[in-house]
């Protein structure tokens, strides 16, 4: 839309709808829903990463040999044990 071209111009759009005679309840649901819509794909994007985060690290522990296998579950446990 011609105007609106990032968030920087909200408040252009803000003051529009207020000469639009909009609420201030409708107002606040507009700029709250967006907030909300926004945090949402924030934490969508974080839980991908923490996925892809995981395949990698199951990925190099495949990769290594059996003793080095050993040696990295040993420091888990005894990490999650100390927690």
């Amino acid at each position: 839309m011609d105007g609106l071209e990032d968030v920087s111009k909200y408040p252009y759009l803000f003051e529009e709808l207020i000469k639009r005679q909009w609420t201030t309840e409708d107002l606040i649901k507009l700029a709250g829903g967006n907030l909300l819509r926004v945090f949402r794909e924030v934490e969508a994007v974080r839980r991908e990463r923490e996925r892809e985060r995981e395949r990698e690290r199951i990925a190099r522990f495949n990769d290594c040999d059996d003793s080095r296998k050993l040696t990295k579950v040993w420091i888990i446990l005894s990490y999650k044990h100390l927690k």
